[in-house]
């Protein structure tokens, strides 16, 4: 006996939202790789098994997944598997690639052909239908919501009940996808040209490529072709770029492109995920899943998460962490952080329990020590003066470091003691520092220090 759940369709749903909202801003660019909260999900986790073929995120909010065992829907909690022992109508569980229509229908390439599932009834179309000969690989719902369906024999779109062959396209079609505007292109064996005959864009050659057409993604004027030789991106008419393995990809088989909404591209490979953002290429570390992993679809929601569907690693999520935690392996050390201050031009100045004082600007550490003059490489307190000068409070005197030059005050300059434990700028500009031994007032060249006998 089946017992529906008891959790009400719209309560459901805003699961859905919840989870799918985690990050609305989407993947920045000036975050690192491995500074991304992800999450992976597996068979353990309730997949039917762990090839994604691929990711779509429906108009509902749900998102599903085509596998080798079945088609799963994901509400953000738990896995729902409709395979061929629960959907009669489905003739084969390896689910190639998903769509869905202007109505809301999903689309299903499989094996036997592509299987429409529309209002709980399922339908299977097939050569007989118009379908073209062999397998349907690839499946695209262009900006008026008509169905098109690509083999390697040739191209065809869904027109009331059956498919409709594009009679000027014969075998050696590669790759199928749309441009910015929802249009549907289609590459060949020499050209990448929009799937609809009355199309105004014009055709681009692609003769000049070494390899098979994998994938495509359109990024303004700028065009990526994904090759079984590396990848490129063609600016039509002024230049063209070639990344391969030795440019940083992870790999030279492109399997699979996409653009995120900060711009960058991310690239798919028979070794790993990689991104290219202001032309520099990021991969992951070489131990991690995403470096190794056959990757077979890229797909980013509608709230900026980037979802990636492994050949064998199962499906992983990528999302802007709220905290970022940057360990000191970056810097080179891995000191204990006895203070960390924010000056008015945006550096932050951390202080160290023996590595001295640290620097962090446009993402990048530098140092200072000892060795450049500051008074202990203990660092117990910072602040901040009105000219911008950088205060360090250390065990051995305070420090004054403006525009790389560094003085001292000690208490033979009056003050209290040289273990400095705090420090404050008073809104007047001068400065009050905190010892062992009382409080400092140090106000020009003046210095007062009050203790427990001045009450």
């Amino acid at each position: 006996m089946h017992r529906r759940s008891v959790i009400p369709f719209f309560v459901r749903l805003f699961i859905v939202c919840a989870f799918f909202a985690s990050s609305a801003v989407g993947l920045t660019t000036g975050e690192k790789l491995t500074q991304f909260a992800r999450q992976n999900w597996q068979t353990e986790n309730g997949l039917p098994q762990n090839t994604i073929n691929k990711i779509l995120q429906a108009s509902n909010g749900f998102l599903w997944l085509g596998t080798d065992g079945g088609l799963v829907r994901f509400d953000g909690q738990r896995f729902t598997v409709f395979d061929t022992q629960n959907m009669p109508g489905l003739k084969n569980n390896s689910i190639q690639d998903v769509v869905e229509d202007g109505s809301g229908s999903l689309w299903l390439s499989t094996p036997d052909g592509v299987t429409r599932w529309q209002h709980s009834a399922l339908r299977t179309f097939t050569v007989e239908n118009g379908l073209p000969p062999g397998r349907a690989w690839s499946l695209q719902c262009d900006r008026s919501g008509v169905v098109w369906a690509a083999s390697r024999e040739g191209l065809s779109h869904f027109s009331g009940e059956q498919f409709v062959p594009d009679a000027s396209l014969h075998g050696d079609t590669q790759a199928l996808g749309p441009d910015g505007s929802r249009e549907i292109w289609i590459s060949t064996g020499s050209a990448l040209r929009p799937a609809t005959p009355d199309s105004r864009a014009p055709t681009i050659r692609t003769d000049f490529l070494t390899g098979k057409v994998r994938a495509f993604s359109f990024s303004g004027t700028d065009i990526w072709l994904g090759t079984d030789h590396g990848l490129w991106m063609v600016d039509p008419g002024r230049s063209i770029k070639h990344y391969t393995m030795r440019e940083g990809l992870p790999g030279d088989r492109i399997t699979c492109l996409t653009r995120d909404r900060d711009g960058a591209v991310w690239v798919g490979t028979e070794k790993g995920v990689g991104r290219i953002a202001d032309g520099k290429v990021e991969t992951f570390p070489p131990n991690d899943p995403l470096s190794t992993d056959a990757i077979n679809s890229l797909y980013e929601d509608r709230e900026g998460n980037l979802w990636i569907g492994a050949d064998a690693g199962g499906l992983t999520i990528l999302r802007t962490q709220k905290f970022v935690t940057y360990s000191f392996r970056d810097a080179g050390i891995d000191p204990q952080i006895r203070c960390v201050f924010g000056t008015r031009d945006g550096t932050v100045w951390i202080g160290t329990d023996g590595a001295g004082l640290k620097r962090f600007k446009d993402k990048q550490f530098s140092n200072l020590t000892t060795t450049s003059g500051l008074g202990s490489n203990v660092v117990l307190a910072l602040g901040e003066q009105p000219d911008g000068a950088l205060l360090v409070g250390t065990p051995d005197g305070l420090n004054r470091v403006n525009h790389g030059f560094i003085s001292s005050l000690t208490t033979a300059q009056g003050l209290a003691e040289d273990f400095i434990r705090s420090l404050y700028t008073d809104r007047d500009g001068s400065l009050w520092v905190g010892t062992r031994r009382g409080l400092s007032h140090v106000s020009g060249e003046q210095v007062t220090t009050y203790t427990q006998t001045d009450g």
